[in-house]
């Protein structure tokens, strides 16, 4: 991969990732979605965090009603209504509610969900995750926090500090060192910090991509795009 100034000279693109791709996806297996343990403040309390639990089937149903109701006309949500009534008493829904807290307990140290949520949610969907499924943000003006001179085009300059506070971000991510989310005075699960740096999603066999995920240590660059040009710029 060439460097920021080869590129520039030689107004090429440094990055041609097919290969490397096509040999990440040959040798890329089913993600195990499990929660990693540590004793590191990131990971400390996975251990003693309680599993997910599994709703009660007419807690279920009715928090379905509650909210399809909005998007149905009455003559719709009735009609709604009788096929949710018949699968909770006919004995479909008790069938498929033991098979669901089954599975939960096959599962001790991980979430009934997660691979499900992640196939349906992130890999079998080819659409943009950034836009279809991930959260993604606009900044505000950060040029009055930028340090002096000052520029009519400070772009370049708030890039820089972004990424300078983004690799500091990743270091505290990489080492653990980073303090878990906390809600209501209890920690959160921080097992998809796993995944917030050096992972991709790659295209491989249908139905469903696979996640693959870098060793941090050994990748310390950054993609800039520039002018059409993707430029590999290290940061370490």
């Amino acid at each position: 991969m060439q460097s920021l100034q080869q590129a520039e000279a030689q107004d090429t693109s440094p990055i041609d990732p097919s290969q490397e791709l096509r040999t990440a996806a040959q040798h890329a297996g089913r993600q195990q979605w499990t929660i990693p343990h540590s004793v590191t403040p990131l990971w400390k309390h996975q251990g003693s965090l309680p599993t997910l639990p599994v709703p009660d089937l007419y807690q279920t149903c009715l928090r379905y009603l509650a909210s399809v109701r909005p998007l149905l006309s009455d003559s719709e949500f009735a009609d709604t209504r009788a096929s949710v009534v018949d699968f909770a008493l006919s004995g479909d829904g008790a069938r498929l509610q033991r098979r669901l807290v089954a599975r939960a307990k096959a599962q001790p140290h991980t979430s009934w969900l997660l691979a499900w949520w992640n196939d349906i949610a992130y890999l079998t969907d080819p659409s943009p995750v950034v836009f279809f499924v991930s959260y993604f943000y606009t900044f505000k003006d950060l040029s009055p926090y930028l340090p002096p001179p000052r520029t009519q085009s400070p772009q370049c300059s708030v890039a820089a500090r972004l990424v300078f506070e983004m690799l500091a971000f990743r270091d505290l991510v990489v080492s653990g060192a980073l303090s878990p989310d906390v809600a209501g005075g209890r920690p959160q699960c921080s097992a998809t910090y796993s995944f917030l740096f050096h992972s991709s999603r790659v295209p491989s066999q249908p139905p469903r991509d696979s996640v693959v995920t870098y060793p941090p240590h050994a990748h310390s660059h950054v993609v800039v795009l520039r002018n059409r040009r993707l430029l590999r710029l290290d940061a370490a």
